[in-house]
């Protein structure tokens, strides 16, 4: 399997798992892609935001030497999560529109994917599953990003997830 099938892999299995915890419902979706396609031009309705997004983009494998015969798989992910506030003739988006979705990414997203049991399992028959890298928390890149929220009635939070291989990492010459 090639890294970055492994890695996409890797991106299913954590949306999956998000897909789990919230259950969402059209329009509200939540899915693996190599890069996150929407627009908030309301005359293409192909790639006009919609309801909740969110997203599990690929973004870097490496294997990394523990020492001389140890080393692990470490795959990170962006997770970003986008709405888009439309209500008709809204305005800025109010504080609790704000605050409930920020509640909600730390609920849905944030704490269950930082939770050091979690095993997020590979596809049936082919690798291990993945869990949490204890030794890299998440990296908030991006959290409500007052520019997008009030120019664009977007809410736009994008963290980095780093997750090993659960199976054993011995064997590294």
């Amino acid at each position: 399997m090639s890294d970055a099938a492994r890695l996409m892999d890797v991106a299913r299995g954590v949306a999956a798992h998000v897909q789990g915890i919230w259950n969402p419902a059209g329009p509200d979706l939540v899915h693996a892609a190599w890069m996150e396609r929407f627009t908030l031009n309301v005359n293409t309705p192909d790639t006009l935001l919609t309801g909740r997004r969110v997203c599990a983009i690929p973004a870097l494998h490496e294997l990394v030497a523990l020492d001389r015969g140890h080393w692990k798989n470490r795959y990170t992910l962006g997770i970003i999560l986008v709405e888009r506030y439309a209500v008709v003739g809204g305005g800025v988006p109010p504080d609790d529109w704000i605050g409930e979705r920020a509640y909600w990414w730390e609920q849905k997203i944030l704490f269950p994917l930082c939770n050091p049991e979690l095993v997020i399992d590979g596809p049936a028959g082919k690798v291990a599953g993945v869990m949490p890298d204890p030794e890299t928390p998440p990296e908030v890149t991006d959290y409500l990003d007052r520019d997008k929220l009030t120019d664009h009635k977007l809410l736009y939070i994008a963290a980095n997830f780093t997750f090993i291989d659960v199976s054993d990492h011995t064997g590294a010459g």
